[in-house]
């Protein structure tokens, strides 16, 4: 079968990754060509790639890293519309069975304006965070610019493209409510998965024990994830001070990039309660060969969204380290938590059963054990490149048979 991912042009994979796609996209394609397919991935020029087993199909100029919101949506305009502009002639070449877009509207929007009549198959795939009944498609709010356009666009592609993938049945019910699709263009077929020899829970962490000076006694809660509201960080910092007062030498490690307005509120939150030498932010890591280390730190990790596409990929990441895992109890991640002993689920606004759920986790090491064994248990069952694989070639031949 010959497939062609389109990649997305904002700056999501850095060149320490040395990979040309998101992490999800490139797992998704080296599986794919390791099992005999085809597989083109189109992108913007990535400097340092290395290896893969697919073919990279670079268009338009290096991505543009930025952390001005506005310029990278105005890139990602520009490279949609060099994409749009090229795949009819890519397609004329190849003759491809499948084209599959992964989260970029705008370039899936550009494709089917100028190369709709040259493909006769096209997927969107979308993991689409849900808060509530709607789809949280910007942090800009729900009055910007941005976030109607991306709602116009969103609609626009989904009414006219042939097939969408969404990760959960709560998001295939939220599109179909908030877009007005047919409903029997939309499956649930999810495209999350996890390196089982990237992430495993025999990765030495002491490198970074010694540079964030954590001793051996000292238990660690971890948050991996952009501080921002709808990952709702703030909620575990609330609990904080009830979980001190039991076991006083916890760390709090949250990593990753951060909305200014909300670390902002976070940071108050920590200096009225005296929380400075229980909290540490690490902000954005660069390289993601990195993060298998800083979840094997951990003994818990706390992620406590209000909404989510799916299970997200850092918990998926985390339960494939066997981590002991704290996550909200919204619809998304009961349905990620197939066998429903693989983590623990949590009101994420009642911050008593936020603190008295951590606490439980420190007080029985069993339990963290137990957990994070079931964790793995699924992530082999479930998330693993080879098992999403064979889900998405059943998804394809399905498409191209009618």
């Amino acid at each position: 079968m010959k497939i062609c991912f389109v990649g997305r042009g904002l700056p999501r994979i850095l060149p320490e990754a040395k990979i040309p796609a998101t992490h999800n996209m490139h797992n998704l394609a080296q599986q794919l060509a390791s099992m005999g397919h085809n597989v083109d991935v189109i992108c913007p020029p990535t400097p340092n790639k290395g290896k893969q087993l697919y073919n990279v199909i670079e268009i338009g100029k290096p991505r543009l890293v930025s952390r001005n919101f506005y310029l990278q949506n105005l890139y990602e305009l520009w490279y949609s519309l060099c994409v749009g502009l090229s795949l009819g002639k890519l397609q004329r070449q190849n003759n491809y069975d499948i084209i599959q877009f992964h989260e970029n509207p705008a370039t899936a929007f550009s494709s089917l304006i100028f190369a709709k009549k040259y493909i006769p198959s096209f997927i969107f795939s979308t993991g689409t965070p849900v808060s509530g009944d709607d789809l949280t498609w910007s942090v800009q709010g729900k009055r910007s610019l941005i976030w109607r356009t991306s709602i116009a666009l969103h609609t626009y592609v989904f009414r006219h493209i042939e097939n969408i993938t969404t990760n959960s049945w709560r998001l295939k019910e939220v599109v179909i409510s908030q877009t007005k699709v047919d409903p029997r263009k939309v499956s649930i077929t999810t495209f999350n998965s996890v390196d089982p020899y990237l992430f495993h829970p025999r990765i030495n962490s002491s490198e970074l024990r010694r540079k964030f000076g954590l001793s051996e006694d000292e238990p660690v809660v971890l948050c991996l994830g952009v501080l921002a509201p709808y990952k709702n960080q703030l909620s575990l910092v609330k609990a904080i001070p009830d979980i001190i007062r039991k076991y006083p030498k916890t760390k709090f490690l949250f990593v990753g990039g951060m909305l200014k307005e909300y670390y902002a509120q976070i940071q108050q939150v920590v200096q009225a309660n005296n929380l400075s030498n229980n909290v540490m932010f690490t902000g954005f890591v660069r390289d993601y060969t990195d993060l298998p280390k800083y979840y094997n730190l951990a003994d818990i990790y706390v992620l406590l969204s209000r909404g989510e596409g799916n299970v997200p990929m850092t918990t998926l990441e985390a339960m494939a380290c066997a981590n002991a895992i704290v996550v909200s109890d919204i619809p998304q991640n009961r349905e990620g938590a197939i066998h429903g002993d693989e983590m623990l689920l949590v009101n994420p606004y009642d911050i008593k059963a936020i603190s008295n759920t951590v606490n439980r986790l420190l007080d029985d090491p069993d339990l963290r054990r137990q957990l994070g064994e079931n964790a793995q248990r699924t992530i082999a069952e479930y998330y693993t490149p080879e098992v999403v694989a064979k889900r998405m070639v059943e998804v394809y031949e399905g498409i191209v048979k009618h």
